[in-house]
């Protein structure tokens, strides 16, 4: 089974603050017995020199490396000190034999996708981060052979949420019901990430729909 969620873990909040409108995208997640948790991940849509100076003073991670980067985006690894509340439920992941597939913020807490087993290992992590501190909300849970109405475009959660939210609003009518503020502000967001939402999960249905190559 595949669990949808979102938790109030501050891990690079602190310096997703100094760049507005930066996406952080997990590309995977290590960490063994004698090796300390390591994710890498790509960054895009910001100030990368603001984020980077961000990431050195940020308290929920140290040693940060860039390891390559893109015109649009940067390859980053960063270290998780082991009193951090995300790694204890990274390690509850793990021992219960599920797996993290994917893992996004744009500094409004994290979003993401774990493969479990079943409910019994679901319920057991839900219960051992409550325990440490962390709050988790399920938005969906469903088979790993069937994807969700919301993935068939390859809208990621936060996507569909901006573009629901906009047209339910009123932001592409004629005239506009709403602005990019008003959209925000229902998404609990800024305007520049409600902005960055909305054109990110555009550019995702038009190629997923109409760019035929």
């Amino acid at each position: 089974m595949i669990v949808e969620f979102s938790f109030d873990v501050s891990t690079l909040q602190s310096a997703l603050t100094e760049s507005p409108g930066m996406t952080v995208e997990m590309d995977h997640m290590t960490s063994t017995d004698t090796v300390a948790l390591r994710k890498f991940f790509w960054a895009r849509g910001g100030n990368f020199e603001a984020f980077e100076s961000g990431l050195e003073d940020d308290p929920t991670v140290r040693d940060p490396k860039r390891i390559t980067e893109a015109p649009d985006s940067r390859y980053y690894r960063v270290i998780y000190p082991d009193h951090l509340p995300g790694v204890d439920a990274y390690r509850a992941v793990v021992e219960l034999d599920g797996m993290v597939l994917d893992a996004r913020t744009d500094g409004d807490g994290w979003t993401g996708r774990i493969r479990y087993p079943d409910r019994d290992a679901l319920n057991e992590w839900c219960e051992r981060c409550e325990g440490a501190g962390i709050t988790v909300d399920i938005e969906a849970i469903y088979d790993q052979e069937r994807q969700p109405p919301e993935h068939s475009y390859g809208l990621t959660p936060g996507q569909r949420e901006a573009l629901v939210t906009a047209a339910e609003s009123g932001y592409f009518s004629i005239p506009r019901e709403t602005s990019l503020a008003g959209v925000g502000e229902e998404l609990g967001v800024s305007s520049q990430s409600a902005s960055e939402r909305l054109r990110r999960g555009m550019i995702t249905l038009i190629e997923n729909t109409l760019d035929e190559d």
